[in-house]
């Protein structure tokens, strides 16, 4: 059991995803498998869990750079999300591709934050294939944190969404 910011990181993600793959919109977002393997609060990191699949490939059978740029976009704003409890849009996003990302594979998202600012979040993030640790791709991003809606979580445990007057 972690500290209880983490727990409250933790709850946020899991809330997140799950709305994610559970909402009403069809949209991108809802066709990747991703699960929380583990967070930490005080440290600043996350790391999820992605399989890649079939639909994801380009012509050289190969996970589509597109592809992990979203994998990462998702990844990267999850993170800010469940830091800093506000929905946040993506400002930047920077991809370097290292290494094929192939098909049939668990694909670690290794996520930390290096500032939590006021208005913006800066974070870096790395792909790692789960059986080799072979490093696929790194990434830097930049999120805007003002006037978003705002994920709070009570004593009991309850979510709730609040949205910007």
């Amino acid at each position: 059991m972690g500290s209880p910011a983490t727990e409250e990181m933790r709850q946020r993600v899991l809330y997140y995803l799950n709305n994610i793959k559970n909402g009403s919109r069809d949209c991108l977002n809802q066709r990747f498998f991703y699960e929380l393997v583990d967070c930490s609060f005080e440290e600043q990191w996350m790391t999820l869990r992605y399989h890649t699949d079939d639909w994801m490939l380009n012509p050289g059978g190969v996970v589509h750079g597109g592809i992990i740029c979203t994998i990462f976009d998702i990844s990267m704003g999850t993170t800010s999300l469940a830091l800093g409890g506000i929905y946040n849009p993506t400002v930047n996003l920077s991809v370097n591709f290292l290494s094929p990302m192939p098909n049939r594979e668990q694909i670690l998202l290794h996520c930390s934050c290096d500032r939590l600012g006021k208005t913006l979040s800066h974070l870096t993030a790395r792909a790692v294939i789960e059986t080799s640790g072979v490093v696929c791709a790194t990434a830097s991003a930049v999120f805007y944190r003002g006037g978003g809606e705002r994920l709070e979580i009570s004593p009991e445990g309850e979510i709730a969404v609040r949205r910007p007057l």
